[in-house]
């Protein structure tokens, strides 16, 4: 509660790294409020949540990717029996606005995925595919068309959770792109090997 209180406070001053930082605690705060039942910050974490959607459009790269990596954990972890007002608020607003929510923040991501990290790459196709959402572009592609062609070139910067998530988002989602996934296989053969050429040394 103390979480909300503060950000409500603080919001007019808030940065998007603040707000980001608020909703990757929301998790905690929800599993928290499934044994205590508490929810007397309903109406300020209501107003967080509508001042995040207004203004996640203008956030950068990694703010982007916290916000909709922490968004898809709270849609899943609601998803499933979620009590409490807390819950049922955030579980009911992201079940009707994450296509929109979703939408916006692909909007957002794609002009400028040449400035995203490997980690936000990864992370950002692993939200998507939590929130089971592939917003289209304009183009008539997909994020996940993007993501993908984005993250071959740098796949060498890549550390193994990277591509862990990467090829999971892919398989979670239902969605195919035979040049990532061999590519991907290949890095891993090719750090295979150099882990086999250091045990020999």
């Amino acid at each position: 509660d103390e979480a909300i209180q503060n950000i409500y406070v603080n919001i007019e001053n808030a940065n998007p790294r603040d707000i980001a930082a608020f909703w990757t605690v929301v998790p905690k705060l929800l599993y928290h409020h499934q044994r205590s039942g508490r929810q007397q910050f309903l109406p300020q974490l209501e107003f967080v949540f509508d001042k995040t959607l207004r203004g996640i459009e203008k956030y950068g790269r990694r703010d982007l990717t916290q916000t909709a990596l922490s968004i898809a954990k709270i849609w899943k972890s609601t998803g499933r029996g979620a009590r409490g007002s807390y819950h049922q608020f955030l579980r009911d607003t992201i079940k009707e606005k994450r296509f929109d929510i979703f939408q916006t923040i692909a909007d957002a991501a794609i002009p400028n995925l040449d400035e995203f990290e490997p980690r936000y790459l990864s992370n950002l196709a692993y939200a998507y595919a939590l929130v089971e959402c592939m917003p289209r572009v304009r183009d008539g592609t997909t994020i996940f068309g993007h993501l993908a062609r984005k993250s071959i070139p740098s796949l060498d910067k890549f550390n193994a959770q990277d591509l862990s998530n990467i090829v999971w988002a892919f398989a979670k989602a239902g969605t195919s792109h035979s040049l990532l996934f061999v590519e991907v296989a290949s890095r891993i053969l090719i750090d295979d090997d150099d882990d086999n050429d250091n045990n020999n040394d």
